[in-house]
């Protein structure tokens, strides 16, 4: 009795270990959106350590939290914050100048001041008090 041999027995072991090979092998995933993600987070985190000088991580932890990063840890704040350059809190809380402090809140300050000025009126001369607010982001 004869049999046609049509493959041979290596290739039959060659097409097993690649059958096992793409079988097991890690599948190859898109990270774009994952390091996008995390990118955006760390971008959060810097940026509320450096408006917050005072805060420790766990301070920030609980921000990050009520802003919908529930799965944050201390740890992984203190290793952003040192991946970045930014000290812990005690030495940032010392680091801040007044000038540094105004830069940082601009945005939510409003100077606001008043003198007299003498106006000559039909009744004589009268003193009028101006009363001006100055947004100190824009100084408008």
């Amino acid at each position: 009795m004869q049999f046609a041999n049509l493959v041979t027995p290596e290739t039959i072991y060659a097409w097993h270990r690649k059958f096992v090979a793409m079988k097991y092998a890690p599948k190859s995933r898109d990270l774009s959106a994952a390091k996008e993600r995390r990118a955006k987070r760390d971008a959060l985190i810097i940026k509320i350590a450096s408006e917050n000088t005072g805060w420790g991580y766990g301070r920030i932890q609980g921000v990050m939290q009520h802003l919908g990063y529930h799965k944050i840890s201390t740890s992984t704040i203190g290793d952003v914050l040192r991946e970045a350059g930014i000290q812990p809190s005690p030495t940032r809380k010392r680091g801040v100048s007044w000038k540094e402090f105004v830069r940082i809140h601009a945005e939510q300050i409003a100077a606001t001041d008043f003198f007299f000025v003498p106006v000559w009126t039909l009744k004589g001369l009268a003193m009028f008090r101006v009363h001006f607010v100055i947004y100190v982001l824009t100084r408008a």
